[in-house]
């Protein structure tokens, strides 16, 4: 179905000169090539804005990554640190741990003589029992 406005516009294509459809023509080409350029002007503005946004994912990603070296150095150097601090303390303890052991062994060696002596004690003790009895045995015989 043609349309009116396309009727009218076929009629002045007929209409028109050589010299006309030539310039109409021209006119057509220069806006299409205006055209063209805006739009590659347009892309190279957004290339542009691409690779911006690019770099400062990249400028970005750097510091993130140095960030985290420093955090890791930084983390390695204190678990260094405490692990000699442990080492001390570690050392310090099993010094302690020995001394200890050398005390219960002298306290279980004197817990010994005691308990020995605390028998030989009741033994004469009972001895002397013995004797007193026997004396006030004898004595009132």
């Amino acid at each position: 179905m043609i349309v009116p406005s396309e009727i009218s516009f076929r009629l002045t294509l007929w209409n028109m000169t050589p010299e006309q459809r030539l310039d109409r023509l021209e006119r057509i080409a220069g806006l299409m090539v205006r055209a063209g350029l805006r739009a590659r002007r347009h892309g190279r503005e957004q290339d542009e804005k691409i690779n911006m946004i690019i770099d400062a994912q990249m400028k970005s990603d750097k510091r993130f990554h140095a960030q985290i070296r420093e955090r890791d150095e930084k983390f390695d150097a204190q678990m260094h640190e405490r692990d000699e601090r442990f080492g001390v303390l570690e050392g310090k303890v099993i010094e302690a741990q020995i001394r200890n052991e050398e005390r219960f062994a002298k306290l279980a060696q004197t817990q010994t003589e005691l308990t020995e002596s605390h028998v030989a004690t009741n033994r004469r003790l009972e001895t002397l029992i013995e004797i007193v009895i026997e004396q006030r045995n004898g004595g009132a015989h």
